[in-house]
């Protein structure tokens, strides 16, 4: 493929890719690294791309799993970082300020609604995916994103 027949068949889809990558991201930097990403792939493996009948959905799928992987390794590192906070909080005198704070967060979780109760558990506690969440309760995978952004939101409002 040819830069030319590259830059006609790919470059039209790229405020589609942002978008996408957007959505996930919730960050324009983010978004703008994981598309420009996506694009050096794309433009690696430009010869296998004459195949793909849909670029648009091809695309799409790309930038999708992208940011997913992007988000499973920044909610491992914050895991990651939680974890040595936590043993640095015990390992000193402000044990009981971090227990503290938690039962704080822990009742603020109560004044949420029940289903982001269970979504905000399942995902941070229990570390479910997406699927499996909206599979468990019935929901569809947007509805449970929306929910737990919600909640996310509700709970550093009332914990600031």
């Amino acid at each position: 493929m040819t830069r030319e027949e590259f830059n006609s068949t790919w470059m039209p889809y790229a405020d589609t890719f942002y978008k996408v990558a957007f959505y996930l991201l919730e960050s324009e930097a983010a978004a703008s690294d994981a598309v420009q990403e996506v694009y050096l792939k794309l433009w690696t493996t430009r010869e296998g791309l004459g195949k793909v009948l849909n670029p648009s959905a091809y695309g799409t799928m790309m930038v999708r799993n992208h940011c997913l992987d992007i988000i499973r390794r920044e909610g491992s590192r914050r895991r990651e970082e939680l974890d040595e906070n936590m043993a640095e909080d015990r390992s000193t005198d402000t044990a009981l300020d971090f227990k503290s704070r938690l039962k704080y967060v822990e009742e603020a979780m109560k004044t949420l609604p029940d289903i982001q109760q269970k979504i905000l558990r399942m995902r941070v506690w229990e570390e479910m995916e997406y699927d499996e969440i909206a599979g468990e309760l019935g929901l569809s995978q947007v509805n449970v994103r929306v929910q737990l952004t919600r909640a996310r939101a509700r709970l550093r409002k009332l914990t600031k």
